[in-house]
């Protein structure tokens, strides 16, 4: 059982290159209800005092998220010091309180590449941060470590893990998750129509297959919406469960064109409220507020005078 005193979580990170993620995991954690302590002066650009680091770790804290990825190592292939010198102390405090440290890593940073003290051990190596959101909660609870929902300290650490003056935190339920969108249900069938098809516009489609497309629209209004050409009827659980012979799928590929058509029709519908769609680098299309909040389609960021100039996620 985890000790009643020692329920903090301890998320260790390196500046600036994980913020995103250290943050956004201390969010998260902190909107459940977890205690949940982050060293906020990193987000900031500040240097961070060990004093006050290391009492929380030896006192408060009954395990470390080490945050991981590429950016965490130095030229010289070795941790950066600060987060170097947290995961000494907490590798020591796992003398009397097992399984204290869990890694996570971010991007694709070898296993060879982790400190010898890490390698053979029990980590979180999802890249999908939702992903990797469960499998922690899940060793959360593996230690016994309690979340208390409808506390303050969510508040009060997306407070100060805010640098903007002009933006303010409040703890009002929010009915909106920027991060997973969960699939409540999928519809019972799915159709193939001839690749050079008439396709009206809003109809998701897949890629081809055997000079197919696949899609969810129904079989009524074929003529209307496909030109020409009756689609082909499947039950999408037996799809999923043997694939389509006949265009050549198997489960798993059937399982990438279902997730592929899922996503196509939650931009169609997005696109369909009015949001403006823009494109990350590398990263494909984020859908933010409507254009009436958007002036020109334009976005102006603040950003605090002793910080660093780096990329900034923005979702809305």
């Amino acid at each position: 059982m985890s000790e009643p005193s020692r329920q903090t979580v301890f998320i260790s990170h390196a500046n600036p290159a994980d913020n995103d993620a250290a943050g956004w995991l201390a969010a998260k954690l902190s909107a459940l209800g977890y205690s949940v302590w982050v060293d906020v002066e990193k987000f900031r650009g500040a240097e961070s005092i060990w004093r006050t680091i290391e009492p929380v770790l030896r006192n408060q804290a009954r395990c470390m998220i080490l945050v991981l990825s590429r950016f965490t190592f130095g030229d010289d292939g070795l941790l950066r010091q600060g987060v170097a010198n947290e995961m000494d102390l907490a590798l020591t405090l796992e003398r009397n309180h097992p399984r204290f440290v869990l890694p996570w890593i971010l991007d694709d940073l070898p296993f060879a590449n982790l400190p010898i003290q890490l390698q053979n051990r029990m980590s979180v190596p999802d890249r999908r941060w939702s992903a990797a959101l469960v499998r922690i909660i899940e060793y959360l609870d593996s230690l016994h470590i309690v979340a208390s929902p409808g506390a303050d300290q969510g508040a009060d650490l997306l407070q100060r893990l805010l640098i903007a003056e002009d933006i303010g935190v409040s703890n009002a339920t929010a009915t909106y998750d920027l991060n997973r969108l969960e699939c409540l249900s999928l519809p019972e069938h799915i159709y193939s129509i001839e690749e050079n098809s008439l396709i009206s516009d809003g109809v998701a489609t897949s890629n081809a297959y055997e000079g197919r497309l696949l899609s969810f629209h129904a079989i009524e209004g074929a003529s209307r919406l496909f030109g020409k050409g009756e689609p082909k009827e499947y039950s999408l659980a037996d799809s999923l469960q043997s694939g389509i012979t006949s265009l050549g799928l198997s489960p798993k590929d059937m399982m990438a064109a279902v997730v592929e058509l899922t996503k196509k029709a939650l931009y169609a519908h997005l696109r369909a409220k009015g949001l403006v769609e823009r494109f990350r680098v590398n990263k494909g299309p984020v859908f933010f507020f409507n254009s009436i909040t958007v002036p020109e389609g334009k976005i102006t960021i603040k950003l605090p005078e002793n910080s660093r100039a780096a990329p900034r996620n923005l979702w809305g």
